[in-house]
């Protein structure tokens, strides 16, 4: 994570968000740092580094509020209101000032350094990159029945099973998240073998993503998956919907 975060600092703007989103692929979230009280798992250790890095370069300054920046923060402040109000606690509190952070961080970090299209495709190509790994870590979990993101803490070691068939989740809390991860990378890698940027990633990412969600052995990944497939079917019509 040390490690992840001064890349942060110091990549060029437009690579600068794919140390975070590799902190999220791999990272589970067991590795927690407590500060009185309060829970920095690895990814909220990462907002810091990223902020930290839009205020000593100023790129926050860069970029133009807009109604869907106004927009995210009303619904944050409201999501925070209503449930402290409703909970009268402190911890509940606690619960949602931990929500508007992640909400907060995230999106204004990926905000001000993720701007254009290359920006865009530059991300996209670095997810498809590391999918290849996941997936094959995955596939071991599943011939193994032994996840290795265990040793990190926050998952089980064991591979849960139902049915007869393993559920495999690697560093993901749960196997559907691993594989909705899968279902939502699929699309995007296709895109990029359209977008014409490395198309051998590409090709070898969307055969990943399948595998994610098939070894997670979740109805709702194959779900996201094939709608997927149907908006992609539908691209040549986009312009009537």
């Amino acid at each position: 994570t040390v490690l992840m975060g001064a890349l942060t600092l110091m990549l060029p703007r437009r690579f600068a968000p794919i140390p975070l989103v590799a902190i999220g692929m791999y990272m589970t979230m067991g590795q927690i740092v407590d500060v009185f009280g309060l829970h920095f798992d690895m990814l909220r250790v990462m907002i810091l580094f990223g902020w930290a890095r839009l205020i000593l370069r100023s790129e926050v300054a860069e970029i133009e509020f807009n109604e869907i920046d106004i927009a995210l923060l009303a619904w944050v402040l409201v999501n925070v209101a209503c449930y402290s109000l409703r909970e009268l606690s402190g911890q509940a509190l606690i619960n949602r000032l931990g929500f508007a952070y992640d909400v907060i961080g995230f999106y204004f970090f990926f905000r001000c350094l993720v701007r254009d299209r290359e920006d865009c495709l530059t991300l996209i190509r670095a997810i498809a990159l590391l999918a290849i790994p996941l997936a094959c870590l995955m596939l071991l979990e599943k011939a193994t029945g032994r996840n290795l993101f265990s040793y990190f803490g926050g998952v089980p070691e064991f591979t849960p099973e139902r049915d007869g068939r393993l559920r495999c989740g690697g560093p993901f809390r749960h196997p559907i998240m691993a594989g909705t991860f899968g279902a939502v990378a699929f699309p995007l890698c296709v895109g990029l073998w359209f977008a014409g940027k490395d198309r051998a990633a590409a090709v070898a990412a969307a055969v990943a993503s399948p595998v994610m969600v098939v070894t997670s052995a979740s109805s709702g990944p194959v779900l996201a998956f094939v709608a997927g497939i149907l908006a992609l079917s539908a691209w040549m019509l986009r312009n009537y919907m």
